[in-house]
């Protein structure tokens, strides 16, 4: 319609405008005209929906729409921003402004007001005279800054006793916060008008108190406003009463502020003049001159103006920010730059957040608080084709057109990023549009007021609290000003520094980065809505943060836990008061439990407890588990004589934990306790995983098997006749398969992948495998039955089914509190949802499509709320670690209802072939389960001899009877070189395996590997040595062969890099005495005390012999003994690609000197470079140095391990040499590394926390290596320099580089030539177009190509080229033309060029510097090919023809004595010859050049 009407009004323009009647709008009638005929549909038509009104009338009627109201001049409705444009710059200087008809129509009747009326209602000259007394102070920038501190404090006291004195349960606020709000409006404005605090924040305030006298006047004021001045004045000619109302709200308004204003004026005028302080508004009223009317009429119009306008501005903004979180946390982000601390006090530069004051605008244009600007007319105007009579009313309604798609893009969605000039999203939006302070003369005069209060409440309130909406649209009411109609009840959630809405990278379990939201409002409103806890948002702030690393200490190891413990307790005490720094928490309910209170990751940064932790992993002195991960076995209280099956085990960490308590409480004598732990996964990809993790604890006591949890077949055992029978287990960790919700601080992709219907689906197979786990139990036995999930669906709706189905022969047990384990009890009513987040109250409400998804036994019945009160529910904020769900469950019958009451052992159902191919189907790694799997471990069944020979070893290394050869086992009948040990009941249960069904078990591991065999049987008389590793070190304690060594001779035999040489000379005679008395020579236990300490001994394996002593260390040992480390300061780096970055270290003896524990490279040479290559190490250590937490930056100290290639050649070369009988070369030692490959590396220290103000200077590479200073003025002499030594001061081919090595200072002049003849070396690099490229594209320089090249110019376009062109597909390319260079084409150019590049072969080289010689065209040309069988004329001065190349030049040379050569400094034919100077010429194009084509 609207395009119609414009059409319309083009076409009737010629013969002159049209009369306001004809503009289009609702249907009149006459005398009554046609407002009353203003409707939308489903609208109601009230006064306070006149914006969606208006809005439906831009829709329908187009650009203009005319309202007629009886007894009125007409109102006319701009539509469009072209049309405010024209209305605004056509009015004059002193325009009309048509409102608050009944305020005016007060005030005239008020004598107070007979000499100033204000700015809201005088009109004309009396308006411009009040303007211009109050404008400079209420306009001036300046004016702002006295409040800002003040204002501040207004907003914490707001924030203290409106916010956080007042949240509830929920953490919202109250209905009435709008009233609150108009609180805090009301003090701020008053500060600025009145110069003083009105108490507004007060609590409890009388409904008779001043404050609100003004609060409530000043919005009825508003109220009744709105309904007086729109429709029929009636209240013109008798009283009505809605005008007695308004009189009575001004009148108490007007009194109540009269009173604080005289006082405030008398006290001005009582204080002294001090021209050096800042003055406050009505300060500078007052010194301007302005009488006393002018200055209580202009401080009353801004309390009147500044209450509800700021308020409804801070309430709209907050639900914009709560309804897109994304654009909340960039807000937040930049203020916490401008409020480090949520107690941070404003900086001077309050007003330098832009990306701050975009939302604001942003709120203005979807919600602003005025919603049009209207104008009366006081001459004729021509607008659209249609004139407009004087008296008319013009209103601009800018609601309609900040929100309308026709003006701009994407109206409907909430984007700061349009208002930003630099940001990709930015919308260039016309300033007419959006106009909420008004615009011209008559704009807002207290708009720089305004922002600053609300910049500076979101600023603290943002700052300090996360603001969140959960009550749908709000609902937006006109009363005179746009103001929030649905009660405000925000949340308030307190901010933390983990927490983030926008999308952030994020490490998972494998170290890998992804980028994850961490917000899922299906998650939240789910386990809220199961009254999870009752502080439900502090456990999910919780969850938002990042999971902190705990660690257990094996503490079957006591003299390495002794140790360890020592260790740690120093750390947490040297740490304890230090905020900064990584703190360390020993728990109560454990003292060999630890917690970080950093995450793994952040640990890998640490220099001091990284590199302790790492190595004790290794060895199986410590792992890592989650504290409510040790729950099940902590509370199962297993005993050494239990015989415990771990059904779901992997990863491992809770089968560690059995073999722990099995041997920690272990009383006996035996070495080997009778218990035993049998570990099943049936997953064969966690197998390996949990094989590994086995292996680390180093225990006899384990078989691991690999089967179905559900169907986890009989275990053959016998009783007192022999029978068989299935083996009944004393305690059973039932960690069930679960959707895992509760590690999310560590898997953090759960905030994006989960659902419902992840634990809907997993509840069958979790009580499948309970049910399995309740017919394994011994009677009287226990089950720990848990998972890492918080649904009640996994949790108490799997136990309400086992106890229901039980009939009392299970029983939930109450597990006494204990110090520091915090949890809640399990639940006994919950709700069940499917995965499109519908609730049931029932089964039959369930449709046929969910029936398998939600069973009936998910819903709640309500018979066992006790026992499931029992249960144990671990949050993330409760223990300040991950989620999970615990319950020990006794068994008191020996048989369940749905079994039989005979014992009878039942065969396993499928054989290992045929389980395995199964299996092997899913699994990553074949060939690898292949070999594990299929191997079947039988008793080891050994000849005479053999077990002679086993008897011996048990007897050369341990005490009589402490192993029997009955506790090894081997892979193969025979015997090999490898023993396993093993508990004697576990290799009795691996005999039945055998006997019954040998293909029927699949077992892929029984105990520990022992013994080795010994390839040094030349030597010692045992053909067996103890393993090294984790198992080594459980046998070392009961080892009876020991030499004991001081520290000092313990460093010696350490630090020997060869076993075979002799070294005893350099023992003390203590030393050699105790190796000496060690016979026959073997294997033995090395013990090493030390001074000092006597209750601390090192005890390791080693071997000594008649002239040797060799420490038995795994490779990892080994590689950390000769590792070789560098530390120092990065001062320069360069990374040329993703796959490789140089490192300029500066050596810092200090650090080098502090490691005693490494073998440090000596520092005689101060500065090295490390090399990190993406194709050496680890696969993310490039990633981990470039990126992230771990980012090396120039000016950090930082610890580097290197690979010893370097060495190890030198090595082998000075070896060469002395058997050549060459003087050995004292300078080639580690001083000589001049670059080292990077294996790892550890941030000592950070530049930037160090010197937060100062910025690091990198210190460029110099010339270490001989260089060769030219002499460039020579001509005989070409300076030829190397590429890699001007691009980054090294040459890989050092000095057998054939290119030169110049010294620093001509470098830096060689450097900034090579910059600047960067375009020249643009024309050695091809000949398609690369300098027009250049030039058009990239310099915007006019530019052509010209070729005899028939192929098109993309054919031959290089990669850069193209990925420049994709960035910006806009770009102007070169235009390309197919011709000869020569006089003819440039005849038919219009203008001759200003400047030729070629790159040309033979043909078009001379023609190029004999036509530019000749017009006197300035020209760089690089010489090519040579032919001269085409141009057997060309002859040198001297007679001869120019066949080579050199030739060649020197006969261009010889064209002129202007001609200048030069090299190009690369490889190949590098001769450029050229005319003019060519850095000077291209500074003359980029001035002077205007036309497009004047470059060829």
């Amino acid at each position: 319609m609207g395009h119609l009407i414009r059409k319309q009004s083009t076409l009737t323009a010629v013969s002159g405008p049209k009369p306001w009647t004809e503009i289009p709008g609702p249907p009149k009638i006459p005398f009554l005209g046609n407002f009353l005929f203003i409707r939308a549909p489903g609208i109601e038509s009230r006064p306070w929906n006149t914006h969606l009104m208006f809005s439906y009338l831009g829709d329908k009627y187009g650009d203009m729409c005319r309202i007629e109201i009886p007894l009125r001049p007409p109102f006319v409705m701009l539509f469009t921003p072209e049309l405010c444009e024209k209305l605004y710059r056509s009015i004059g200087p002193r325009p009309v402004r048509p409102g608050f008809l009944a305020l005016d129509y007060i005030r005239k009747r008020d004598p107070v007001f007979d000499n100033a009326k204000g700015l809201l209602t005088s009109q004309g000259e009396e308006w411009h005279q009040f303007r211009r007394q109050v404008q400079k102070p209420m306009l001036n920038p300046k004016s702002v800054l006295p409040y800002t501190k003040h204002l501040e404090n207004i907003s914490d006291e707001f924030i203290e006793t409106m916010i956080a004195e007042k949240l509830d349960d929920k953490r919202e606020v109250s209905a009435e916060f709008l009233n609150d709000l108009y609180k805090w409006a009301c003090e701020s404005v008053c500060l600025i008008a009145l110069n003083t605090r009105m108490g507004c924040l007060e609590k409890n305030l009388s409904p008779d108190s001043e404050q609100l006298k003004i609060i409530n006047g000043v919005s009825t004021i508003l109220k009744t406003t709105a309904s007086l001045d729109n429709g029929i004045h009636v209240w013109k000619y008798f009283p009505t009463a809605k005008l007695r109302e308004f009189e009575n709200a001004a009148q108490v308004f007007k009194e109540t502020c009269f009173k604080h204003i005289h006082v405030a004026l008398e006290t001005i005028k009582a204080q002294p003049d001090d021209p050096t302080a800042e003055k406050t508004l009505l300060e500078q009223f007052h010194a301007k001159g302005c009488d006393e009317a002018t200055t209580v009429v202009m401080a009353l119009d801004m309390i009147f103006g500044g209450i509800d306008t700021t308020s409804h501005t801070v309430a709209f903004a907050l639900y914009n920010l709560a309804m897109n979180p994304e654009v909340q946390e960039k807000t937040f982000q930049e203020i916490k730059t401008a409020l480090p601390n949520t107690d941070s006090s404003l900086p001077d530069a309050v007003r330098k957040l832009p990306y701050l004051k975009s939302v604001i605008k942003e709120t203005l244009r979807v919600n602003p608080a005025a919603i049009a600007n209207a104008r009366t007319l006081t001459e004729p105007l021509e607008l659209n084709g249609y004139l407009l009579e004087p008296e008319t009313n013009v209103v601009p309604f800018h609601y309609y057109m900040m929100n309308s798609e026709r003006f701009v893009k994407d109206a409907k969605q909430f984007k700061p990023e349009r208002w930003l000039k630099d940001h990709p999203f930015y919308q260039k939006i016309n300033p007419f549009m959006a106009l909420p302070f008004g615009h011209g003369v008559r704009m807002c005069i207290g708009k720089r007021f305004a922002e600053q209060e609300v910049e500076i409440m979101l600023m603290k309130l943002l700052r300090k609290y996360r603001v969140e909406w959960h009550y749908g649209p709000m609902e937006v009411r006109i009363h005179t000003l746009a103001f929030p109609h649905t009660p405000l009840k925000f949340r308030f959630l307190p901010r933390t520094r983990c927490f983030s809405m926008m999308p952030e990278e994020v490490r998972n379990q494998r170290g890998e980065y992804f980028t994850v939201t961490k917000t899922n409002k299906n998650f939240e409103e789910f386990y809220q809505s199961q009254n999870t806890c009752q502080d439900w948002d502090q456990c999910l702030d919780y969850m938002r943060r990042c999971l902190l690393q705990s660690i257990r200490v094996n503490r079957n190891r006591p003299q390495s836990a002794r140790v360890i413990q020592n260790v740690l307790q120093d750390f947490a005490s040297s740490t304890e008061n230090r905020v900064d720094e990584v703190q360390l928490r020993q728990m109560e309910w454990d003292p060999y439990v630890w917690q970080f209170s950093s995450t793994r990751w952040d640990l890998h940064l640490h220099p001091e407890i990284n590199p302790f932790l790492h190595h004790q992993f290794s060895n199986g002195n410590i792992y890592r588990q989650e504290l409510v991960s040790m729950m099940p076995v902590h509370f199962l209280n297993i005993q050494p004589h239990h015989k415990v099956l771990d059904i779901c085990a992997a990863p491992g960490s809770k089968t560690k934990q059995a073999l722990e308590s099995l041997h920690a409480r272990n009383t006996s004598a035996e070495f080997i306790p009778p218990g035993f732990v049998i570990a099943n996964e049936f997953d064969p990809g966690r197998c390996l995983k949990l094989a590994c993790n086995v292996n680390s604890y180093a225990s006899p006591c384990v078989m691991l098997m690999n089967h179905e949890g559900s169907r986890f077949p009989d275990i053959p055992d016998v009783d007192q006749d022999g029978n068989l029978i299935p083996m009944k287990f004393d305690r059973i960790i039932c960690d069930v398969p679960c959707s895992g919700d509760g590690t999310i601080r560590k898997n953090q992709n759960i905030w994006t992948a989960w659902t419902p219907g992840a634990g809907n689906h997993r509840h069958q197979i979790q009580y499948r495998i309970l049910r399995r786990s309740v017919e394994l139990l011994e009677k009287d036995g226990l089950i720990a039955y848990s998972s890492c999930a918080i649904n009640p669906i996994e949790n108490e709706a799997v136990l309400q089914r086992i106890l229901s189905e039980s009939q009392g022969a299970l029983e939930i047990l109450k597990c006494p509190p204990q110090p520091g384990i915090n949890y809640l009890q399990g639940h006994t009513n919950w709700r069940v949802f499917d995965s499109e987040m519908t609730e049931y109250t029932n089964w039959s409400e369930v449709p046929k499509r969910f029936t398998s998804q939600v069973l009936p036994e998910m819903f709640p019945s309500g018979l066992f709320n006790e026992q499931l009160r029992r249960s144990m529910r671990f949050l993330p904020h409760l223990m300040n670690d991950g989620g999970f769900f615990v319950a020990i469950l006794k068994k008191k019958s020996n048989h369940m209802p749905w079994e039989r009451s005979e014992c009878h052992f039942k065969m396993p159902e499928k054989s290992l072939e045929t389980k395995f191919r199964a299996l092997s189907g899913i699994a990553r790694w074949d060939k690898s389960h292949g070999r594990l799997f299929k191997k079947m471990w039988i008793p080891l069944k050994t000849s005479l001899s053999d077990r002679e020979a086993v008897a011996k070893a048990l007897e050369f290394y341990f005490p009589s009877g402490f192993l029997q050869s009955d506790h090894l086992h081997s892979v193969k009948n025979d015997l090999t070189s490898k023993l396993w040990l093993a508990n004697p009941r576990l290799l009795a249960i691996k005999e039945r395996f055998h006997k019954t069904s040998p293909q029927g078990y699949n077992m892929f591991k029984l105990g520990l590997l022992a013994f080795v065999k010994d390839k040094k049987t030349h030597v010692t008389s045992c053909p067996f040595k103890p393993s090294k590793g984790p198992a080594g070190n459980l046998l070392l304690p009961h080892i009876k062969r020991a030499v004991r060594l001081s520290s000092e001779d313990f460093k010696i035999v350490l630090e020997n890099p060869n076993p075979n040489v002799e070294f005893r000379k350099h023992l003390s005679a203590e030393g050699i005495a105790a190796l000496s008395e060690l016979s026959p020579p073997g294997n033995c236990k090395l013990s090493v005390h030390f001074k000092g300490e006597s209750d601390i001994v090192l005890e390791c394996l080693a071997f000594v012999g008649h002239n040797i002593v060799e420490i038995q260390v795994t490779t990892h040992e080994r590689s950390l003994m000769d590792a070789p480390t560098i530390s120092g300061q990065v001062v320069h780096k360069r990374t040329p690609s993703k796959k490789i970055c140089f490192l300029d270290i500066q050596i810092s003896p200090s650090i080098s000197s502090a490691e005693p524990h490494t073998s440090p490279i000596p520092i005689s040479i101060t500065k090295k470079t490390a090399i990190l290559k993406s194709w050496v190490g680890h696969p993310d250590l490039m990633k981990e140095a470039l990126k992230g937490k771990s980012k090396i930056h120039v000016g950090d100290q930082v610890r580097f391990e290197v690979f010893d290639e370097d060495r190890r050649q030198r090595n082998e070369e000075n070896d060469n040499s002395k058997r050549d009988d060459k003087p050995e070369n004292t300078n080639n030692t580690d001083n000589d590394i001049e670059e080292v490959t990077v294996k790892s590396f550890t941030i000592l220290e950070r530049w930037a926390e160090k010197n937060p103000v100062v910025a690091f200077l990198p210190i460029p590479p110099t010339a270490t290596i001989q260089t060769k200073i030219v002499d460039s003025s020579c001509p005989d002499e070409k300076l030829k320099i190397c590429k890699f030594w001007l691009n980054t001061g090294q040459c890989p081919k050092q000095e057998n580089c054939a290119f030169d090595h110049i010294a620093q200072e001509q470098l830096v002049l060689q450097r900034r030539k090579y910059v600047l003849d960067k375009l020249k070396r643009h024309v050695a690099g091809g000949v398609r177009g690369d300098v027009g490229f250049e030039l058009k594209v990239k310099r915007k320089i006019g530019s052509s190509v010209l070729t005899i090249d028939p192929r098109s110019p993309t054919s031959t376009r290089k990669r850069w080229q193209t990925k420049l062109l994709k960035k910006d597909p806009s770009c102007q390319l070169p235009s390309h033309t197919q011709h000869l260079f020569d006089e003819a084409f440039l005849a038919q150019l219009e203008c001759r060029p200003s400047l030729i590049f070629g790159m040309h072969p033979d043909e078009a080289t001379e023609p190029i510097v004999d036509l530019s010689l000749k017009y006197n065209i300035p020209f760089a040309v690089v010489p090519c090919c040579v032919f001269a069988h085409l141009n057997p004329n060309r002859r040198l001065k001297n007679g001869s023809e120019p066949t080579t190349y050199e030739h060649f030049c020197q006969f261009l040379r010889e064209k002129s004595p202007e001609l200048v050569e030069e090299s190009l400094g690369f490889r190949g034919r590098d001769r450029i010859s050229r005319q003019g100077n060519v850095s000077k010429i291209l500074h003359w194009i980029g001035k002077k050049v205007q036309r497009p084509d004047e470059c060829i």
